[in-house]
């Protein structure tokens, strides 16, 4: 998969047209005549593939494998490499549980997988400059240009790491309950940190701290009928903890 943006922005603003017939800019008055334009480009570039096995209708194994390039990061920094992984096993399908008549599914589950996260502003790893920085000189102000925000050559891929563990269960053909505990890792944040003000410039993105995400979610459910009228009946509750690490 590839993916581009491109945008392209001119602006240019005059007062003083004679007459509303001329709509070319070149027609209005000189005083007060402003100019602006900007243009950034943008690409990510991904490879994937994915692989499923089922064996005999009970073991249930899936991996995702992903690679993904930001031009939003250096050279050197610009790929991650994702992978996923998940396994169920349909415990019903096995011959020590098939005579259990009230029983009708019991499922365990597992999952382990990464994602990367490059949400930031483009050119984030580049010295930007900034034209407008007027100075002084000879005893009148100069048109100059200087660097405006700091730049970090070394920002990279934000990595969230999840793990799952759960069960799936159904008995009496109406009653259903799903379990699920869940742990999650947020490394290498993009975010900013404090300078002191001697550093003369606002700080740049960096990869810093991380966020750990525990918790377990329960959802049990009854279905049944009464004559024609089906109905369905759902509870759910959890318990998360978020805590910066």
């Amino acid at each position: 998969e590839y993916r581009g943006d491109s945008y392209h922005e001119t602006t240019a603003f005059r007062l003083g047209f004679p007459s509303n017939a001329l709509t070319d800019i070149s027609a209005g008055g000189t005083t007060g005549l402003t100019n602006s334009g900007i243009s950034t480009n943008e690409t990510l570039q991904s490879f994937f593939g994915r692989i499923n096995y089922v064996y005999n209708e009970k073991l249930l194994f899936e991996a995702n494998l992903r690679e993904d390039g930001s031009s939003k990061f250096a050279p050197g920094k610009q790929w991650g490499w994702f992978p996923s992984f998940s396994g169920g096993w349909i415990l019903t399908k096995e011959n020590f549980l098939k005579d259990v008549k009230w029983l009708d599914l019991l499922k365990i589950r597992a999952s382990w997988g990464q994602l990367g996260n490059d949400n930031i502003a483009d050119y984030q790893y580049n010295p930007l400059i900034s034209l407008g920085q007027n100075y002084g000189f000879g005893g009148s102000s100069a048109s100059g240009a200087a660097q405006t925000v700091a730049n970090n050559p070394n920002v990279t891929w934000e990595t969230t790491t999840e793990k799952d563990l759960g069960f799936d269960l159904r008995f009496f053909n109406s009653l259903t309950l799903t379990v699920d505990g869940y742990s999650r890792l947020t490394n290498n944040i993009l975010t900013t940190v404090p300078v002191s003000a001697t550093f003369g410039l606002p700080p740049s993105i960096v990869n810093a701290g991380a966020m750990s995400n525990k918790g377990i979610e329960a959802e049990i459910g009854y279905s049944n009928s009464i004559g024609q009228v089906q109905y369905n009946i759902t509870a759910n509750g959890s318990y998360n903890k978020n805590i910066v690490v």
